[in-house]
């Protein structure tokens, strides 16, 4: 796919796998379910709405890779290995913008899950938008 991605292959945080753009499209459908979740319960769970929009990205994300030939291990740094792919599938400067706000998307759900983070629904609103934001850009590179 590009050069960082083969580097994380070589590294052993991701694996080559035969494309799968059936499963792809599932991961990319239960994204789209999980920003739809996610707006309905902002108002009453706020940092479970946000959790939600990062999972949302992460698969859409995954989509690609997977459309691609290319699956995350379960192994420390993976999620963090996902957004440097992201990144890394474009040139466009505005989209590699959002992808870096995706990484601190990750980063700010880390702390969610150590009780250091919690989230207001300005917060998930934003979070929503870039998580249907990835899915669409996801969603062009699959039907390529």
């Amino acid at each position: 796919m590009n050069e960082v991605i083969d580097q994380l292959v070589q590294a052993g945080v991701f694996e080559s796998v035969p494309p799968d753009p059936t499963t792809a499209r599932r991961w990319l459908d239960e994204a789209r379910r999980h920003t739809e979740a996610a707006a309905r319960i902002a108002d009453i769970d706020a940092s479970g709405s946000y959790v939600l929009c990062y999972d949302a990205a992460r698969k859409a994300i995954a989509a690609v890779l997977l459309a691609a030939g290319y699956r995350s291990m379960a192994a420390p740094g993976a999620h963090a290995a996902i957004a440097d792919a992201a990144v890394s599938m474009t040139s466009n400067a505005s989209e590699k913008a959002r992808f870096r706000s995706f990484d601190r998307m990750r980063r700010q759900r880390n702390k969610s899950e150590y009780g250091l983070r919690a989230f207001s629904v300005l917060e998930v609103n934003v979070a929503t938008e870039l998580a249907k934001w990835i899915i669409e850009f996801a969603d062009a590179r699959l039907d390529r």
